[in-house]
């Protein structure tokens, strides 16, 4: 049997711990006897005065007094009060009896709706950080809403849901750019550059200023720039067509996410070789100094960077590579051989090494060892685990303890997604797109913004097969 006590007094089941209190044998209600009421018996101890319900453990009679029996109690876990039991008078009831509140629900059923209770606020605080995404579309099979993140959220195991909203709560606050976020940064730009070119407003630094259009319709470049020209109407009455009518001093190419690289990497090989004016090529002009160029991201992964820069001195021109300029609001430190980088992506650490993880690992070798075989590449290192000890300072994750966890979840989530989805890509990763040239689980960065999710994110935010329900829906026109 299990044993609810009810009292009213002010110091009384009001917060966990161990207690001593007393009863008088007139509070035993139904036909409980006191004799019922064994060592150690589970009860639950409300206090009706201050609307506090806890599950604990009725432990021993200590004395019995002027009709009153002593005893020793300790509350364990605080569940969910209900108004209901207000009315009722002290003392103690059987759960199961007529007697007991209507409808009182056992431990282990007020325990899981306080639960779902926690997890439903966590869902409501993550919601409230992406609800904008893909917002100004209007089309409810796309927006952010509570619904899609519960349902979301519980495709993962029951244990790790709440753990996973806390952490991811912690992550996207500080890598989820809503659009006014973006707005402002934007903004930023606009008069960082005006002072670091020395002029005295932004109107007469846009006038030498061009900001290139390279992509096709839908891609995030196309979308920054016409945000863009409505904030330059906005704020300074100006039309981003007025751009460079003076001169063509600066250029300005505009992304959201440099992951790869290889977006940057064919726009600008393509754009260097067109036109500056009558006489000279874009690539001209920057050896002279006639113009300068500034490459302006959201986030920029500094390891895909650098290495495009080295691609842009080998196959394009040295000179460009060195006279590239960048500029970022996030840049993230993806370097797995800088002791001191912090590694803030999803970049597994060995421990979290099963059965299936070693199984998929060996699958990608065997994959990429047969491509660089095909190609006559030299054979690719494996970058499937970061180093022990790494990074030293943790950033993104709330513990070096928590990413661990986290990083095996949505690995092997991710893992999960694949084999019943069956994707004959090899590019498509647990941890995001890859290069087929690369023995690495995925990209794995954590960063997203309001109008889209790169495929260099972890499958379990975007990816749409295998009877998976993604978080996001993703705008495949990027």
């Amino acid at each position: 049997m299990e044993y609810l006590m009810i009292t009213k007094w002010n110091n009384t089941f009001l917060k966990l711990g161990d207690y001593e209190t007393k009863y008088d044998i007139g509070c035993l209600k139904n036909g409980i006897a006191n004799d019922n009421i064994q060592e150690n018996t589970i009860c639950i101890f409300i206090n009706t005065k201050y609307k506090k319900a806890f599950k604990g453990i009725f432990l021993n009679v200590t004395d019995f007094v002027d009709g009153s029996f002593h005893f020793k109690y300790k509350l364990e876990s605080e569940l969910i009060y209900e108004d209901k039991y207000s009315n009722y008078k002290s003392g103690w009831y059987l759960l199961e009896t007529e007697d007991a509140p209507y409808n009182f629900q056992k431990p282990e059923v007020i325990e899981k709706v306080k639960q779902n209770d926690e997890k439903d606020k966590l869902i409501e605080t993550f919601y409230e950080i992406i609800k904008d995404y893909r917002a100004d579309e209007v089309d409810s099979n796309v927006i952010m809403t509570t619904e899609r993140i519960s349902k979301w959220i519980n495709q993962f195991n029951e244990v790790d849901r709440e753990f996973m909203l806390n952490e991811l709560i912690h992550i996207f606050t500080a890598r989820y750019f809503s659009k006014i976020t973006v707005e402002s940064f934007l903004i930023s730009v606009i008069d960082k550059l005006t002072i670091k070119y020395g002029y005295s407003n932004q109107i007469d630094f846009l006038k030498d200023t061009i900001f290139l259009d390279l992509q096709p319709e839908g891609k995030s470049q196309k979308v920054l720039l016409k945000l863009l020209g409505e904030i330059l109407k906005a704020k300074y009455c100006f039309n981003i067509s007025d751009c460079g009518n003076n001169s063509k001093k600066y250029f300005i190419y505009l992304d959201d996410i440099l992951c790869t690289g290889n977006t940057l990497y064919y726009d600008i090989k393509e754009w260097v070789y067109k036109s500056y004016d009558y006489t000279l090529k874009n690539i001209d002009a920057i050896k002279t100094d006639k113009a300068n160029i500034m490459l302006v991201y959201i986030v920029s992964h500094n390891k895909n960077y650098h290495k495009k820069l080295k691609e842009i001195e080998n196959y394009i021109n040295k000179t460009l590579k060195e006279k590239m300029q960048l500029g970022y609001r996030i840049n993230v430190q993806n370097y797995e051989q800088d002791e001191k980088s912090t590694l803030d992506f999803v970049f597994p650490s060995e421990i979290i090494k099963n059965e299936i993880i070693l199984k998929y690992e060996s699958k990608i070798t065997k994959e990429v060892d047969d491509y660089m075989t095909m190609k006559k590449y030299s054979p690719a290192i494996s970058e499937y685990y970061r180093k022990d000890g790494m990074p030293k300072r943790e950033i993104l994750f709330t513990s070096k303890e928590n990413r661990i966890r986290f990083e095996n979840i949505i690995l092997n989530k991710g893992i999960e997604i694949l084999s019943k989805a069956k994707t004959t890509k090899n590019n498509i990763r647990a941890l995001g797109f890859a290069l087929p040239s690369q023995k690495t689980f995925g990209f794995g960065t954590l960063c997203f913004t309001w109008r889209n999710v790169p495929n260099n994110t972890p499958l379990v935010f975007w990816y749409l097969g295998g009877g998976f329900y993604p978080l996001f829906v993703k705008n495949n026109t990027n």
